[in-house]
């Protein structure tokens, strides 16, 4: 079942591997319904799937001609003229049947040599796989479906770790609340004579707030790992790396902070991080009223780092959204500061790996009845 599926970090099967390598292992005699679970009903079969030949020579020449995703990025396509259900093609067909389905005998073979290994994946363990990828293994997800013409595909589903709004029938709880609201934000760094220049931005979708803070920070940017400690970030933007210069070597600190708290990283162009129509977009999503409290803002970086957090995240798409947010200045002067490690040494909240997820503060103080109070008593720890 899914709660058995073991970090991925930790699996020995890492994704990326070749698929032909693993092709030995697979059992042709195995049941059709790997990975099923009898409480659905049925429902997780694995659906059988016997695409016509000439559209497999299609799809198979349409994905070799793919872009390379990001890194730690799953594709699922979505399929509906064999009945719904998705597929997974590649390596990311290989990590599904290793790390979800456990076994190689799931893996079938497509294309004129059978060089292209698929796995299909019903509609319930999609749900299963997906939150977990998403929220458990920070993992980014794209979900592909066919166009009229024969062959073609585009992505009509796509979701991170800190953008979970197109997969929150799935992600969130029956309530229709997380007990951890995901949180992106986005970080612009610049050196400077006084030190390390740093803008954040973060932006909580189910609480509607986006906060901003700019401040100073030593050449190992302690005070921006102590922020995303407190924020329960998951997903960071920052500028892309390029190579060479002094932005180099701020990509390079900053992704060493993102790794040691664990924090999926997302690189956009430069010319996201423009001011020149922030003003404008805050007062869209903030309403009228807010234009004074945004011209008392005095942090260009911070300015910088929510104009690309807000074209990341394509806030200002969906209308219902106007005027439903609220500005915060975040301070870090308030609260105790705690690193990661500090973290992970108090066990203050339970891990993704560890098998009793009760051993951890939190766990042990959390007797709250509703995810609001169970949220609330996050953010305490967090920052006492």
């Amino acid at each position: 079942t899914i709660e058995d599926m073991p970090a991925a970090r930790k699996s020995p099967f890492e994704k990326g591997a070749s698929a032909k390598a693993t092709k030995d292992d697979e059992d042709e005699d195995a049941p059709a319904g790997a990975g099923d679970d009898s409480e659905e009903g049925g429902s997780r079969e694995q659906p059988a799937w016997k695409p016509d030949p000439a559209e497999t020579s299609g799809f198979v020449n349409f994905f070799h001609g793919m872009e390379t995703p990001p890194e730690h990025t799953v594709r699922f396509f979505h399929r509906k003229k064999e009945g719904e259900f998705y597929a997974c093609h590649g390596d990311d067909a290989v990590y599904i049947a290793q790390e979800c389905f456990h076994t190689m005998s799931v893996v079938k073979y497509m294309g004129k040599n059978n060089e292209l290994a698929s796995v299909t994946v019903s509609t319930a363990n999609f749900n299963s796989f997906a939150s977990q990828l998403l929220t458990e293994r920070q993992y980014r997800i794209e979900v592909w479906g066919e166009n009229k013409g024969k062959n073609t595909w585009s992505i009509i589903r796509q979701g991170s770790p800190g953008n979970l709004e197109s997969f929150e029938d799935i992600v969130f709880d029956a309530g229709g609340e997380a007990q951890d609201t995901p949180t992106a934000c986005c970080v612009q760094v610049t050196q400077g004579d006084a030190g390390w220049k740093v803008g954040l931005a973060y932006c909580d979708n189910t609480l509607k707030v986006i906060g901003v803070v700019e401040f100073l920070d030593g050449d190992q940017l302690c005070n921006l790992e102590a922020a995303l400690v407190r924020l329960g970030a998951r997903e960071c933007v920052a500028v892309e790396d390029k190579g060479g210069g002094a932005k180099s070597v701020e990509n390079k600190k900053i992704k060493e902070v993102l790794q040691r708290c664990d924090v999926v990283l997302t690189q956009r162009k430069s010319s996201d991080f423009a001011t020149k129509d922030i003003e404008q977009d805050l007062a869209r999503l903030l309403g009228p009223d807010a234009s004074k409290r945004i011209l008392q803002l005095d942090s260009h970086q911070a300015m910088g780092a929510a104009a690309c957090l807000i074209k990341y995240l394509d806030l200002l798409a969906d209308e219902g959204l106007h005027g439903k947010f609220r500005l915060r200045e975040m301070a870090l002067d308030g609260y105790m500061k705690l690193d990661r490690a500090a973290v992970r040494a108090l066990n203050l909240f339970p891990q993704p790996q560890e098998g009793n997820r009760n051993m951890s503060l939190y766990s042990l103080l959390n007797k709250c009845k509703t995810p609001i109070g169970s949220r609330l008593l996050l953010r305490w720890i967090k920052q006492p």
